[in-house]
């Protein structure tokens, strides 16, 4: 496809940046404040959803579990994205109650550290510590034999393949499904993949300048861009991961990486299901009520959590 879908169309249109300046010319709390200013509000969808902030060991959570009885079909960690530096828990608010919902599943939302204050590993070090307190607590979250499924958008995307390698690595918990969508995969913004010479000087989406802001305060340093837990592309090997659903959109810039790791994951012998929404943009699926393949994304991801406990 060559043009945008009309949603994406109409939304870049009406989206906005104050002074059309791009998010890395501001301070890093202005960059907050505008993508907080942007979250999608939480819909009725999210209704029969109950949301409580607690504690997983040392690192904030918010366990968003359906109301009522009956035990959820699995236990999902979400990373929410934001460049390693911007999001919240409460900028994926309405996508954590939507996959409640939908998937009728006991969503754990982790409000990990954030760059520059906090550069790699410290976010990486929370997600793997709340991945083992989610895993923990499964009987407590409402069933001890459900599946453990970690899902990450973005950043949140990165983040989630790189802790499914290091519960391999350490012979941590078992990982049954990872969701990842539009991840960075390499953080290299130098890497060469055809999505970022394409797509990743287009000042309307996810640029490469935008992409090296986001590295450059994540990996201070010096730190080493081909350490797999920062580019899960570049792991030795791909082998002993858990079952992948990796979506990208065809007018991003990560697209590629994203195409590259579900075939890398075959390759290796690890289950991977791959779905590109062709017409749309990086982050899409954080507004389904602006962009229907957002909707549709949603309602892919539900129905592969179901089906992890067939898995």
């Amino acid at each position: 496809m060559t043009e945008f879908d009309t949603d994406t169309a109409n939304f870049l249109e009406a989206a906005t940046v104050p002074d059309g300046q791009p998010l890395r010319s501001l301070s890093i709390t202005d960059a907050r404040r505008v993508v907080a200013g942007m979250a999608a509000p939480r819909s009725a969808e999210g209704d029969g959803i109950d949301a409580i902030d607690r504690m997983a060991g040392r690192v904030p959570v918010r366990i968003y579990r359906p109301a009522g009885p009956g035990t959820p079909s699995a236990t999902v960690l979400l990373l929410h994205g934001g460049g390693w530096a911007l999001g919240s828990i409460d900028t994926h608010d309405a996508m954590a109650r939507t996959i409640a919902e939908r998937a009728q599943a006991c969503v754990v939302s982790v409000d990990y550290r954030l760059a520059p204050e906090h550069p790699f590993p410290a976010g990486f070090d929370d997600c793997c510590e709340a991945l083992h307190w989610a895993d923990e607590s499964r009987a407590a979250l409402g069933g001890a034999d459900t599946p453990l499924v970690v899902i990450g958008d973005s950043a949140g995307g990165n983040l989630a393949a790189a802790i499914c390698q290091w519960a391999r690595d350490t012979n941590g918990p078992r990982v049954d499904l990872q969701i990842l969508l539009y991840p960075v995969l390499d953080a290299d913004p130098e890497s060469d993949f055809g999505s970022r010479t394409a797509h990743g000087d287009d000042a309307r989406l996810l640029s490469r300048k935008d992409l090296a802001w986001f590295a450059d305060m994540y990996l201070t340093d010096g730190h080493d861009r081909s350490d797999p837990y920062v580019s899960p592309l570049r792991a030795k090997t791909l082998e002993g991961l858990p079952r992948a659903l990796i979506i990208t959109a065809g007018f991003d810039l990560l697209c590629d990486e994203g195409r590259a790791y579900h075939d890398a994951l075959i390759a290796a012998g690890s289950a991977s299901d791959y779905h590109c929404f062709d017409g749309t943009i990086h982050g899409f699926a954080s507004f389904p009520d602006q962009i229907a393949a957002g909707s549709e994304a949603l309602a892919l991801i539900a129905a592969t959590i179901r089906g992890s406990q067939d898995c």
